[in-house]
């Protein structure tokens, strides 16, 4: 490659990713443009993009080490220290250092300092500072005909107007980057701008404007290829989805974001659980909600991100507010709302007002909440936030009537019709209720559930392999409510139920007197589960006979019930599950290796809940929640150290075990915090002092009221047992018999 000729090929190759290749162009003719400020560019882009940012600042501390301060080639090194103070969360530093950069006497480097240096001032919500630096910027690339540098620019001028409240002036400048983006044949940067337009128009309440823009900017991104940008829009079009309450889908699509972004530390990780939670405060589910903004919040700490710090801050104060906790969400929510205030952020600082207001008007602080909600309202009103606009209607009608709303979204529900997701049998969907299907959040969990899903659009058979208790059935349900064939039945059956002929009666059907105890005709659950899907657990059981029968359903759709000549066809989706080694066993020939590839077309490993501890909280407030509607007993919570047992526990028996442990503590603990726990397969093998440490004792006693009774009843041991404890301890029953701790 000649040098002369090299530049514009350089510049497609970093389009396309290809950085690596780009290094290596450059690297044979370094010596010639190391003093090139373009090139010099195009080597400082593939070190970025390829994220080899020490070599990155070695190369231009090297380049520029006998230089002057002002020559053209410091100004990039200006730039690169820019790039690594934003990075580690110094957006103000960086600002400096680009204001400070010498002109590199190319326009289109120079465009590209101010151009960041606008990027860094939308961040700190200097919005009037970076309309100025993107026009700046816009005004080079135009010189020298870079019309995807100007698209940019004006996708960052419509950020900036965003920001500031003028949403009209936003969408003006996205439709003239969408324009000569379209006109210029620039695939990704049309995205971008649609991608934006989705933003705006959701901010405006109008869901399909902001349907159609996101879709655009799917197709066209999916096509040319951005995957952060692709996420992106995903997520933006399931927000859309959220607020327009079809929460099935929006969540779908969440769960895919999830799936797909590699690591926790991610951006969009975080916006994909902050929005999970929003999802959850709809469902009034705000325990749930609040463990997703606190995941978001944590974040937006790690990475540095105040936005995401404070957007998840004032979204935990709802959730706090369903849970009446309203003294510390009106703290979080003014937080917030000073924060982004600060930054210059209208729309989330008059969001955060209206938390704020709603906290007040729920600690009956009239006067104080209507205040603050008028603000609000006001901003909303400016910006024509119309979805924010009718709830902080409603809170100031709440305020004038002095009736408290704990729940701003209980007035929406009736209009969308769901509470728990659900799918609508009118509309032909599955109606499985969401909660028995999935109840996990941590990244091990969703990664499998994205597998899941993938293979619930195929038609193939699938093979679910995992530990007892892991919860096959409920995967396997959750396939058939996804796939083609929800409309149709699921017939589950276990293999390790019944003898084998039992087993062919049950699954092929059979004729009334061809074996003892066939009383009459029966159809079989391959033939029940026409057009729909046949579940079969614990598949190691079957015998080498009755894998024989089921090599033929898989290879021909036919059964020939029990006692018949004839053959009946069938058409099904088998989806089974064991416990057991199968590869293991086709070496011992216990199990048909022909058979195991038809059953394992797509095989799948569902994780034990010692893989996925970060659901042990979330697992555990479904089956509180469970027990109590059962009647089993409703504890107020669990203390943290009880949690903390629980996390280190293996748990052999998974989510099965838990369950039961949960159900168990809820008539154990009813009415009051769970703070002792031993695991139910040890009980009876360990002493009681292992179960149960002083200080537990003591706070079981405060519970109690010092009724030995009842703490041996939460034991599940004698009382003599317990008097001997509290004597081996020094404790007198009598300290605890008054209400109220003594100091």
């Amino acid at each position: 490659m000649t040098v002369a000729a090299s530049k514009a090929l350089l510049e497609g190759m970093l389009r396309a990713n290809r950085a690596v290749e780009v290094l290596r162009e450059i690297e044979t003719c370094w010596s010639a443009v190391a003093s090139d400020v373009e090139y010099v560019y195009l080597r400082f882009r593939a070190l970025d993009q390829l994220g080899r940012y020490e070599e990155l600042e070695a190369l231009l501390e090297e380049v520029c080490s006998s230089l002057p301060a002002d020559h053209s080639l410091c100004g990039l090194r200006q730039l690169a220290r820019a790039h690594k103070a934003n990075r580690e969360g110094r957006t103000e530093d960086a600002v400096d250092k680009l204001s400070t950069a010498p002109p590199t006497g190319s326009a289109k480097v120079d465009a590209v300092v101010l151009q960041f240096r606008a990027r860094c001032q939308n961040r700190l919500g200097m919005s009037a500072e970076a309309k100025t630096s993107f026009g700046s910027a816009s005004a080079l690339y135009e010189s020298v005909k870079h019309y995807a540098g100007v698209v940019r620019c004006l996708v960052g001028l419509a950020d900036a107007e965003r920001l500031s409240g003028s949403v009209s002036a936003a969408i003006d400048f996205l439709h003239q980057a969408k324009e000569l983006a379209q006109e210029h044949s620039l695939f990704l940067d049309e995205g971008r701008a649609h991608h934006n337009l989705g933003v705006c128009y959701v901010i405006l309440g109008r869901p399909d404007a902001a349907a159609s823009h996101y879709s655009s900017a799917t197709r066209l991104i999916a096509e040319h290829g951005d995957r952060q940008l692709a996420i992106s829009s995903k997520l933006g079009l399931s927000q859309m989805l959220l607020r327009v309450g079809k929460l099935a889908a929006a969540q779908e699509g969440l769960l895919d974001v999830l799936g797909q972004v590699g690591s926790s530390h991610d951006r969009n990780y975080g916006i994909a659980h902050e929005f999970l939670g929003e999802l959850r405060l709809s469902q009034a589910r705000f325990r749930e909600a609040a463990l997703h903004f606190r995941r978001a919040k944590k974040i937006g700490s790690v990475i540095s991100d105040p936005e995401l710090v404070y957007e998840n801050g004032y979204r935990l104060a709802e959730a706090e507010i369903g849970l009446n906790a309203l003294s510390e969400a009106e703290v979080r929510a003014s937080e917030a709302r000073d924060a982004f205030l600060g930054a210059g952020n209208q729309i989330d600082a008059a969001t955060a007002s209206r938390v704020v207001g709603q906290a007040l008007l729920c600690q009956k602080k009239w006067k104080e909440a209507a205040s603050e909600l008028k603000v609000a309202l006001a901003t909303f009103e400016e910006l024509d936030e119309q979805f924010e606009v009718h709830r902080v209607r409603r809170l100031l009608e709440a305020a004038k009537h002095k009736a408290p709303i704990n729940d701003i979204r209980a007035a929406e529900r009736p209009k969308w019709g769901v509470n728990i997701i659900t799918k609508s049998k009118t509309t032909g969907e599955s109606t499985l209720k969401e909660p028995e299907i999935i109840c996990g959040h941590s990244h091990r969990f969703l990664q499998f559930l994205a597998d899941v899903d993938r293979g619930a659009k195929s038609t193939v058979p699938i093979l679910l392999e995992g530990e007892t208790g892991t919860g096959k059935e409920l995967v396997a349900q959750r396939i058939h409510a996804r796939s083609s064939r929800h409309a149709g039945p699921f017939v589950a059956f276990n293999c390790g139920t019944s003898n084998p002929e039992m087993f062919d009666g049950e699954v092929f059907g059979h004729l009334k007197g061809s074996f003892t105890g066939a009383a009459t005709d029966r159809k079989g659950l391959a033939r029940t589960a026409h057009n729909g899907t046949l579940f079969l657990d614990e598949i190691g059981e079957m015998t080498k006979a009755t894998q024989a029968r089921m090599l033929r359903l898989l290879d021909s759709g036919e059964v020939r019930p029990v006692g018949s000549d004839e053959v009946v066809r069938t058409d099904l989706r088998l989806i089974s599950a064991t416990h057991q080694d199968l590869d293991t066993m086709i070496e011992k020939n216990e199990f048909r290796q022909d058979l195991f590839y038809r059953l394992a077309t797509i095989r799948l490993r569902v994780p034990p809940l010692r893989e996925r501890i970060e659901d042990l909280e979330l697992l555990f407030q479904h089956f509180r929640d469970e027990a109590a509607r059962k009647g089993a007993g409703a504890p107020l919570g669990i203390s943290d150290s009880v949690l903390q047992k629980m996390a280190d526990y293996p748990w052999p028996g998974n989510v099965r075990e838990l369950r039961n442990s949960v159900h168990r503590l809820a008539g154990i603990f009813n009415g009051s915090l769970i703070t002792t726990w031993w695991p139910s397969r040890d009980r009876h093998q360990t002493s009681t002092r292992d179960k149960i440490s002083k200080d537990e004792m003591i706070d079981l006693l405060w519970e109690t009221e010092g009724s030995v009774t009842r703490v041996s009843d939460r034991l599940e041991v004698s009382r003599p047992v317990i008097y001997r404890l509290l004597k081996q301890w020094g404790l007198d029953v009598n300290d605890f018999r008054s209400r109220r701790r003594r100091s």
